[in-house]
């Protein structure tokens, strides 16, 4: 280390104090790749000027422990410059990790589906191949107490104040499938990526209860029959939509940019809702003006690639 400052030599200690060179710090590895220069001064066959001896033997005696660690510090302009490249790097990276965490709540998103398309299947061979019954649909023989009001068949338990003559029935629709224990958790019915007006935690308190005072609303919407409204599973194409994300209104939409919809063959597929058809043109406009079941008609016949085919019969 006594060699290396040789090229200073011409410099006063006060331009190297603290070991800065024109603002610039020296570090450790600028200081050994300097050793070899150094090196073919000292044995110039002039000796040393005693001005360089000077300077030399300042810095030998400064070069403790300490110093080289104060070698290796970040100046303020090093922290700066990380900073704002970190910066740029998170910016560039946030979108990408919302992308990757949206693709794995869909992917959860159309497990639940799965499982109750599993409990529809079992629920079906155990009552005669017919679907689960609910008072949102159109009038049929198993129910002649229907309220058709198709945009709330994502309620799966009623409000007693609502329906008093159900009092000791009030599961409906795909919460019979939780009644009868074809599935066994509620977080089943509620899609991770919904941010609307019916979340989990919100509902886990009349989960708990289920005394009747309170109605329960899950994310996933059931059809309860096929594109003619047959009710028997094994006489409904394969392919038409049973069970999509909610359609309770567009702020409730469990993703954006289209559905997960289990069909009635239980496979699980995804609409891309090009254009935000469904979820602009459909959901958006409709109101509680009577028109929210028609929007619901409307959407189920656009997922089953049907828009043409808007018939319901009991």
């Amino acid at each position: 280390m006594l060699f290396l400052w040789y090229f200073l030599w011409d410099r006063p200690i006060s331009e190297i104090s603290g070991c800065i060179f024109e603002g610039i710090p020296i570090s450790y590895s600028c200081i050994r790749s300097l050793r070899l220069v150094a090196v073919g001064y000292r044995w110039s066959s002039k000796g040393l000027h005693p001005a360089k001896v000077r300077v030399l033997v300042y810095l030998k005696t400064h070069t403790s422990r300490h110093s080289l660690r104060a070698l290796r510090a970040f100046t303020m302009m090093d922290l700066m410059v990380s900073m704002a490249i970190i910066s740029i790097l998170i910016a560039i990276l946030l979108p990408t990790v919302g992308k990757v965490r949206e693709s794995a709540q869909k992917v959860i998103c159309g497990s639940n589906m799965r499982q109750i398309g599993m409990g529809v299947s079992i629920y079906t061979q155990d009552n005669k191949e017919r679907l689960p019954d609910s008072v949102f649909l159109p009038i049929s023989r198993s129910n002649a107490a229907s309220f058709v009001e198709l945009h709330r068949m994502d309620t799966i338990r009623l409000a007693a104040e609502e329906f008093p003559g159900m009092y000791g029935d009030l599961w409906d629709g795909l919460g019979l499938l939780y009644a009868d224990e074809y599935i066994t958790a509620s977080n089943i019915f509620y899609c991770p990526s919904h941010r609307g007006n019916f979340l989990f935690e919100d509902a886990a308190e009349d989960w708990n209860r289920l005394d009747g005072t309170s109605e329960i609303t899950v994310n996933y919407l059931f059809r309860g029959m096929g594109p003619d409204g047959r009710r028997v599973l094994y006489n409904i194409d394969p392919t038409a939509a049973l069970v999509t994300d909610t359609l309770r209104s567009y702020e409730d939409l469990n993703h954006q940019g289209g559905f997960n919809i289990l069909q009635a063959g239980l496979a699980i597929t995804w609409f891309d809702d090009v254009g935000d058809q469904i979820a602009q043109d459909i959901l958006l406009r409709s109101g509680d003006d009577g028109t929210q079941s028609s929007a619901v008609i409307t959407t189920w016949d656009l997922l089953d690639g049907s828009p043409d085919d808007d018939s319901i019969e009991p």
